[in-house]
């Protein structure tokens, strides 16, 4: 067998969480952060294996879970470029709290994943 396409969720994610410095100085700064997000399907594609012809059947939005809870926890580096922006690269760990999937759904997942961010400041 030979999936016909990759499984994809795509979803808008609020989150919250803190950070905290660890090493501050005038120009440069680590930290750490941890929080919780909630995940909301946006959209979905794929497919899934099944015993019977045609062996596959499509996963459609309805089959996800409407609300997901994710949480992460990363290091960060700030370096401060000009007076008012800061260059920020992260890296998370995140997880999935449960499946992405509806009860009933033939496969159970448990998404554990690594993110990389680069995000640039503006400080007023």
């Amino acid at each position: 067998f030979a999936y016909r396409d990759v499984n994809r969720i795509d979803y808008l994610s609020v989150g919250l969480f803190a950070s905290a410095d660890f090493v501050k100085l005038d120009y440069f700064r680590m930290f750490a952060n941890a929080g919780i997000s909630a995940d909301f399907p946006l959209a979905c594609s794929g497919s899934y294996f099944v015993e019977e012809t045609p062996y596959h059947k499509d996963i459609t939005k309805d089959q996800t879970e409407s609300v997901r809870l994710t949480w992460f926890g990363g290091l960060g580096l700030g370096f401060k470029v000009g007076n008012h922006f800061e260059l920020v690269p992260e890296v998370h760990y995140r997880q999935m709290v449960g499946s992405p999937y509806r009860a009933g759904f033939p496969m159970d997942m448990r998404l554990r994943f690594w993110d990389f961010r680069l995000g640039l400041s503006y400080y007023f």
